[in-house]
């Protein structure tokens, strides 16, 4: 009995496949504009966010405490995830590519 072989694809989105640094400067651009805070805030999230802090919670708790905000962890990174998706966008040509990459099977 011959086994059939499966054809699959592994991915790393972050940076490769869509710019995961221009859709958090423009979540860090919105954060600071809703809480009104200075656009020098922009500056700080994103040196903060590339000094490595993988888990949002971490992340989170140091913004809530620099900027003495009012609301839980919970609720800000909650609200993080729920904007990002929509700010996350694929090149044209990667589309392109992934859409051949389906057609081929």
């Amino acid at each position: 009995m011959v086994a059939a072989v499966q054809r699959f694809a592994l991915f790393d989105l972050d940076n490769t496949l869509v710019n995961l640094n221009e859709a958090f400067q423009a979540w860090a651009g919105k954060f600071a504009e809703e809480h009104n805070l200075d656009r020098e805030v922009v500056d700080w999230l994103i040196a903060l966010d590339r000094a490595g802090y993988p888990h949002r919670e971490v992340f989170f708790t140091k913004v809530r405490d620099r900027f003495t905000l009012p609301e839980p962890v919970d609720e800000l990174w909650n609200r993080y995830r729920q904007r990002m998706p929509y700010l996350v966008h694929c090149r044209p040509e990667v589309m392109e590519g992934l859409s051949r990459l389906r057609a081929s099977g």
